[in-house]
């Protein structure tokens, strides 16, 4: 199948019709058009999931879209967020963000790209048919929504068609920072008994859209029987809080596979209701208001502040990138379970199988991160003070090579890996371990969980160039990145600044000199970068569907090496894996110490 521009001027409109769960029922009509990527893709944009009234209130499941006749061919709001998050800059490549509007109250929209019609028959398959369902929960650390073009999915769907195996893609927008992760026992009291209790907004928000999406997906060609849930960063967290959310109930799972990719689960770990009360605080002083004011009141008088205002002073309070929070209802150290929003998937059957889990990290998660060198007497002391002995710190230091004698490069390596063990592996680690030994203890197996790791690295210029970072597998996943990937196989290099040079000045001189720059200072031999993303768009696609993907027995892991080919080895048996999982065991007996360590680094 060959990949075509759809370039007509006029907007060619696809229409679904949708029935409302709504009393009495009747069909309602989304409107959306076919994809500028391609005219075998259809896309329908901000169609509204959930509605939220009141700020820190628990959205609802919409019943019925806003309009009988709803326009779907333009992106909905996104949550209010920092401007300075709205670009592509930390991959090295130039991406243009679209100018959208933001609201608090309007952002529970999502995007679906589906395959056209004639699409489908031209591999044989008829509407209505039932696809596999991707819904993808963005990350951004209380930034990002779900109408980024780094998380675009249009060419992933795309890449399903061209082998045979067509899927439809979701994403969702939810409340995110202090609009989504805010807390207080001020918000518990004054819940009354129409609304669901407890706090995290932004998890139940999308536990919402998953319920939407799995009651509505089968009128857009999707089939609810097979969705798999995915996220990365801080949207693998959210994923890893929704499988746990869905081991607690006894209704079938709104999901069958999950794929969580480089969450940080150990630093968003959730938080104390009492270290959440602390961050209220700070919110109330910052904007006058008594503490000993009582709960209604205090939240009423927050509820006045403007959008733009609490968003300000989020950020100047450095309260934007909020863990979750243990409030013993909807959450607490260890389990995750919100309300059921309805039951349509009735209870789970006796030979119920669990939901697959694809889990794993890049191989240096914080690649970068000591880019301005390591002061190690500076480095030392901190972990010193951090540490519950200055023993155990030097010992941790030893263990990763941060020692006198080392140079400033090895330092960095290590500092570098120190950093991503501390955030990324070792949460990924105990997850990993949780679920294996619940897994073992109900089914009798561990088959269902399928452990990862990426070793191949980003081909953009700048300082993570060749180093498979954090995020790196997002770049081949969606293919959002697909020019400069490209023009890296064809050994042209563009940093983030020429290249949004370019885009903005596509016609003036300054584009001619960069390119002819990147040109000039580009490495002298081709990359296969579009080659490989072929390969994992293959592999994330078969997980999707279902079908062949490589077996991994438990003990093993699936790594992706530096050649962007996978291959399976046994983490017992591999030295490297050995050592890696040591220094892991070492970290752990410090891990109440370990989030200080991160100030300390």
């Amino acid at each position: 199948m060959v990949e075509q521009m759809n370039t007509e001027s006029p907007v060619q409109k696809v229409v679904v019709e949708l029935p409302t769960f709504s009393t009495p029922r009747h069909t309602q009509t989304v409107n959306g058009k076919r994809s500028h990527l391609s005219d075998d893709l259809e896309e329908f944009r901000g169609i509204p999931y959930g509605e939220v009234t009141k700020r820190w209130e628990h959205g609802r499941i919409r019943t019925r879209l806003p309009h009988d006749d709803l326009d779907a061919t333009e992106n909905g709001p996104i949550c209010p967020q920092p401007s300075a998050a709205r670009n592509s800059e930390y991959y090295d490549s130039y991406l243009a963000f679209p100018d959208i509007k933001e609201c608090e109250f309007e952002c529970l929209n999502l995007l679906i790209i589906r395959p056209s019609a004639d699409a489908l028959s031209r591999v044989g398959i008829d509407r209505p048919a039932k696809l596999p369902v991707l819904i993808y929960i963005h990350g951004g650390a209380g930034s990002g929504a779900r109408s980024d073009p780094v998380y675009d999915p249009s060419r992933l769907v795309l890449r399903s068609l061209q082998i045979g195996s067509p899927i439809i893609a979701v994403n969702l927008t939810y409340r995110t920072g202090i609009f989504g992760c805010i807390g207080s026992t001020d918000i518990l009291k004054a819940q009354d008994q129409s609304q669901f209790k407890g706090v995290n907004f932004g998890l139940f928000d999308q536990k919402i859209g998953i319920t939407w999406v799995a009651r509505n997906i089968t009128y857009f060609g999707g089939d609810p029987e097979q969705i798999t849930l995915c996220g990365s960063s801080a949207g693998g967290s959210c994923v890893y809080a929704h499988l746990l959310d869905a081991d607690t109930h006894t209704e079938k799972p709104l999901f069958r596979r999950s794929y969580i990719q480089s969450a940080p689960m150990l630093t968003i770990l959730p938080m104390s209701l009492t270290e959440a009360e602390a961050n209220w605080d700070k919110i109330c002083q910052h904007w006058g208001i008594r503490l000993d004011s009582n709960s209604q009141q205090k939240l009423e008088s927050l509820r006045c502040i403007s959008t733009t205002d609490m968003l300000e002073s989020s950020v100047e309070l450095n309260l934007f990138m909020l863990p979750p929070i243990a409030d013993n209802i909807t959450m607490t150290d260890e389990t995750v379970s919100f309300p059921c929003i309805d039951s349509h998937h009735g209870p789970k059957s006796s030979d119920f199988k669990p939901i697959e889990v694809m889990i794993g990290t890049t191989d240096v998660e914080s690649a970068g991160y000591a880019h301005s060198g390591v002061n190690l007497p500076k480095l030392q002391h901190g972990l010193a003070k951090t540490f519950p002995t200055a023993e155990a710190g030097v010992h941790i230091m030893a263990a990763y090579g941060l020692v006198e004698g080392a140079d400033q490069s090895s330092l960095m390596a290590a500092l570098d890996r120190f950093h991503s063990d501390i955030v990324f592996d070792l949460g990924i680690y105990r997850a990993r371990r949780l679920l294996t030994a619940q897994r073992r203890a109900q089914f009798g197996n561990a088959a269902s969980i399928r452990p990862y790791h990426v070793e191949f690295g980003s081909p953009f210029l700048g300082r993570k160039r060749g180093r498979a970072h954090h995020g790196v597998d997002v770049i081949y996943m969606f293919d959002a990145f697909h020019g400069a990937l490209a023009d890296a196989d064809n050994c042209i290099f563009k940093s983030y600044a020429e290249a949004k040079a370019d885009a903005e000045h596509s016609s003036t001189p300054v584009a001619t000199a960069s390119i002819q720059k990147t040109i000039t200072t580009s490495q002298s031999s081709k990359g296969n970068n579009l080659e490989l993303t072929r390969r994992f768009q293959n592999h994330v696609i078969g997980f999707i569907t279902g079908e062949s993907v490589p077996s991994v027995a438990e003990g093993e892991i699936l790594v992706w090496g530096e050649d962007g080919f996978s291959r399976v080895e046994n983490l017992a048996e591999t030295p490297r894996w050995m050592e890696r999982i040591g220094r892991l065991e070492q970290l752990e007996d410090y891990t109440s110490s370990l989030l200080k360590v991160l100030s300390a680094i």
